[in-house]
């Protein structure tokens, strides 16, 4: 897992960055066709093949994960369990049913809810292959643990088990089904990658996985996670979309490596109205900044480039304008785990590849005050 994760990790900037010309091109060039033009369906095809793509790349990267998601928060399985059962009920074939069993008060979970989700509708995926065309049912259980252990240490977990009444695993399944790429279905129906991606997301939350079946006895995995002391946990809702952006008069510094990317940038913004100088590397971006540091509005700078990092830069800029707003992009910010400014006031994420819609909604939380209307 950590060799695999280490070649995850390495190709995910420079293919990210790939993706981020492909899909952004793509997108530009779709807005500028009418609505009704013979091409746009083909080019709303290809920007989902990119987002797959994209999808995929997380997928590799979550399964072999060390460091823990920088996202975390209270999360409450219960609300989890309740959003996610719809998706499954259109996701599953309707000859699975699908109950919920709940032992009394489930407190919360330092969580990421996307990942759990995540976690959740691949272990249903997984039991509805098992239960196959006949007619099953998969329970989903949630209970508080009073003494669970990770190595020497003993806490009150809260166990989210999945159970299923399918044709169960032997013993030599059961040792191997972790492993990435190792599948029991038929070739083209799965990738091997889903119980090694719940592997990763467990582990990373600071939890574990067991497993318990057997040959026509059915399989439960039970997933436990550290119980939190109770708070206000709440499912987060996706937050809103980018409105239209007025930028003239402002002026932003884009960083990045690559070319298309850079003119991808340019274009985007200049299109908003904002004035645009656009560097190849670390080293330009800082001589262009302090050249004169107070023209600036807004910084878009690239985490991994040739010469000087993006946070090289960006310590740069805020020892010179400490309020500045910075967009730090990358196609794995998880990598440089708490040493990542991402989280820090004045500092928006944008994970490549990014779609023109992202961007827009970046720009809009790292200034506010360029939403029309406003």
């Amino acid at each position: 897992l950590e060799t695999i994760g280490t070649l995850a990790g390495g190709i995910a900037h420079d293919f990210n960055n790939i993706l981020t010309g492909l899909v952004g091109f793509i997108e530009l060039s779709l807005q500028s066709l009418p609505g009704d033009h013979e091409a746009a369906g083909y080019l709303k095809n290809a920007i989902e093949g990119g987002l797959r793509a994209r999808d995929l790349v997380k997928r590799l990267l979550l399964f072999a994960r060390q460091a823990p998601s920088t996202t975390l928060r209270p999360i409450s399985l219960s609300k989890l369990v309740d959003e996610t059962k719809p998706l499954l009920s259109a996701l599953l074939p309707t000859s699975i049913a699908i109950r919920s069993l709940s032992s009394g008060h489930i407190g919360s979970v330092m969580a990421d809810s996307g990942q759990l989700q995540q976690v959740l509708m691949n272990l249903c995926v997984n039991a509805a292959h098992a239960i196959g065309a006949h007619h099953g049912t998969i329970t989903l259980e949630l209970a508080e643990v009073e003494r669970a252990s990770i190595g020497p240490e003993v806490h009150p977990h809260v166990r989210l088990s999945v159970k299923d009444d399918g044709c169960g695993m032997d013993e030599a399944t059961q040792e191997k089904i972790f492993d990435p790429f190792f599948t029991t279905k038929p070739l083209g129906e799965g990738t091997g990658l889903g119980l090694s991606i719940v592997h990763g997301i467990i582990k990373g939350h600071g939890g574990y996985v067991k497993v318990v079946s057997a040959p026509g006895k059915g399989t439960s995995f039970d997933v436990y996670l550290p119980l939190t002391p109770d708070g206000e946990a709440q499912v987060p809702t996706a937050s809103a979309h980018a409105e239209t952006l007025r930028g003239a008069g402002r002026h932003v510094l884009v960083a990045d490596d690559e070319a298309p990317i850079r003119q991808i940038l340019a274009t985007i913004l200049a299109r908003a109205g904002f004035s645009v100088t656009t560097c190849v590397d670390g080293a330009t971006a800082s001589a262009a900044f302090l050249s004169a540091p107070e023209r600036w509005d807004l910084a878009v700078i690239d985490l991994s480039m040739p010469g000087r990092t993006g946070l090289e830069l960006i310590s740069e800029i805020r020892a010179r304008r400490p309020t500045l707003s910075i967009i730090l992009m990358s196609g794995d910010h998880d990598r440089y785990g708490h040493d990542c400014p991402g989280a820090q006031p004045g500092v928006t994420r944008l994970e490549k590849p990014f779609s023109v819609e992202a961007m827009r909604t970046a720009v809009s939380s790292a200034l506010p005050d360029t939403l029309l209307g406003r």
